[in-house]
């Protein structure tokens, strides 16, 4: 046989006295272990891109809670429809809209039957001398009147003017009614409060903390007063017996409570999370935004593994040799 038979493999061989590899093919041999050294240091960025995939995988529907739970918080602090349940009548909303407009009226000496029937023609609406109450406390219908009222609330008005005499006003029946301030007292109404905007955490204690210590702080249970106040968390409630004065202050004071949350800036809810995870290994760190990102850092480190490990130190050398002993026949023809 001879050298010409075996092709482009010819310059494998020495068929002269010593027979062995040729110098191309001995450093060709000598290249496999640095080959080798480089799918292993792919195979490693390949596994740690992998971890990373997985870790995010198992992230994603922990990131869909918290944002579920994110937007549950955000749902539970808008405000209620309604202030308080139950709903009072058309005619009973319509005398509690009547007590916050302003109002203005000067009587002298005038009798409280009189002042009554001013009032009741001045704002149209019903007002009802509640008169064996009166009677019993010592105050006629004819009792004078001396009073000067410029540009405040009615309601504001009728407590100024009726504390001078022990009385107060109440809501019943569709009638706005004069009484005593001890029949008022004990004349307890119970009303449900939607408060879920206002309670974080189902933390109710410190909105009832906050009630009972500024509205009327001795009229409540836990100091031998007649109101009490029940937190009801499965409803986000708060369920409240108390008189009308009391319950007047309550609703102001949630009111402000709400203007105030409104007056702080918003917290703003992230619609998409970012989710960042790195792994280290022999100096890399390996980050993805996401399955996206990921991929990319799979893609970009098995590439730039490779190109850097394999062309980087095995251009100059093998090519180098197969140029120089065999031209470019070993080149077009390679082993590896």
């Amino acid at each position: 046989m001879t050298r010409d038979e075996f092709g482009p493999w010819a310059t494998a061989l020495d068929t002269g006295p010593g027979a062995g590899l040729s110098t191309f093919w001995q450093r060709r041999m000598a290249m496999l272990p640095i080959l080798n050294s480089a799918t292993s240091r792919v195979s490693k960025r390949a596994y740690f891109c992998l971890a990373a995939l997985a870790a995010v995988a198992l992230a994603l529907p922990l990131i869909y809670v918290a944002q579920a739970s994110s937007t549950s918080s955000a749902d539970s602090a808008k405000e209620p429809a309604v202030e308080f349940l139950p709903r009072i009548s058309a005619s009973e909303e319509k005398i509690l809209a009547v007590l916050e407009q302003p109002t203005a009226f000067e009587f002298v000496d005038t009798s409280l039957k009189d002042v009554m029937g001013f009032i009741q023609d001045k704002h149209a609406i019903e007002i009802h001398l509640d008169r064996k109450a009166l009677e019993e406390a010592g105050v006629g219908e004819d009792t004078p009147v001396t009073i000067h009222i410029k540009s405040v609330s009615l309601g504001s008005a009728l407590r100024v003017m009726l504390e001078a005499y022990d009385l107060r006003y109440i809501v019943r029946n569709q009638l706005l009614q004069i009484t005593t301030a001890e029949k008022a007292s004990n004349e307890l109404i119970t009303r449900t409060y939607p408060v879920g905007d206002l309670t974080e955490d189902n933390d109710y204690d410190s909105l009832v903390n906050t009630i009972t210590e500024t509205v009327k702080p001795v009229t409540w249970d836990e100091v031998g007063g007649p109101g009490s106040i029940s937190p009801m968390r499965s409803s986000q409630s708060l369920v409240i017996s108390q008189t009308d004065d009391v319950h007047d202050e309550v609703l102001q004071l949630l009111r402000s409570l709400r203007a105030a949350r409104k007056a702080q800036p918003a917290r703003p809810i992230s619609k998409e999370p970012k989710v960042q995870v790195s792994q280290k290994a022999g100096g890399q760190r390996v980050k993805g935004g996401g399955m996206g990102g990921g991929m990319g850092g799979m893609g970009g480190g098995m590439s730039g593994g490779t190109k850097s490990g394999v062309d980087g130190k095995t251009k100059g050398g093998v090519d180098g040799d197969a140029k120089g002993e065999t031209g470019g026949g070993a080149k077009g023809g390679g082993m590896f």
